[in-house]
């Protein structure tokens, strides 16, 4: 019991001049834990966005590319989902003054079509996040801000997977408005709690 007593007592005595170590030192623990837990979420939510690059386009085949693209027009819905894709794979824009212009049709529907879609599905397998630059994550912040998922899911079927993807480059690259497919459906992992799990001391 003396042993127990006098363990005690110099672990009492390490945090405390731990603790004073701390604040001699201007640190706060609680702004410490509060940094480290950012830190730990933002990386398991890249984690999750790698992750989602390539379970996204697992679930959608080449071949919905081409039928996609021998639509004579498509809704603003489509073209909403297309024109971030677009400047991704940096393929022009016409010049616009508000999301979703018509004119990004023809550049979109060629791009689809190509070797009956086979062409893009095996540039979005080979994108590399690495060439995300912050230009490019500003130009796809006013759809990361207002695309929905289940707006794109019920307008356009199994294209929300491409939404998904798409999303998921924007929080590898950043962006204050992307979101994880799991978010999007309201059911993301508490990253905070994990975070926590991740840095509290076992004793």
């Amino acid at each position: 019991e003396d042993e127990e007593g006098e363990d005690e007592s110099l672990l009492g005595k390490a945090k405390r001049a731990g603790k004073l170590g701390m604040e001699v030192c201007g640190m706060n623990l609680g702004s410490l834990l509060t940094d480290q837990i950012d830190e730990e979420t933002s990386l398991y939510r890249r984690v999750g966005a790698f992750e989602a690059l390539s379970s996204a386009l697992e679930k959608l085949p080449a071949a919905n590319f081409a039928l996609l693209g021998k639509l004579k027009s498509a809704p603003s819905e489509v073209i909403g989902l297309l024109e971030p894709l677009l400047l991704l794979l940096r393929r022009p824009l016409p010049p616009r003054a508000t999301l979703c212009n018509e004119e990004s049709w023809a550049s979109a529907s060629q791009l689809l079509t190509e070797d009956g879609g086979h062409a893009l599905h095996a540039q979005l397998r080979n994108f590399s996040p690495s060439t995300l630059d912050p230009e490019i994550i500003e130009l796809l912040e006013p759809y990361l801000a207002t695309t929905k998922y289940a707006n794109v899911k019920r307008t356009v079927g199994a294209f929300c997977h491409l939404w998904v993807w798409i999303s998921a480059l924007g929080v590898i690259g950043g962006s204050k408005n992307a979101l994880l497919e799991s978010e999007m459906l309201g059911t993301q992992i508490d990253f905070a709690s994990a975070s926590l799990a991740a840095v509290r001391p076992s004793y």
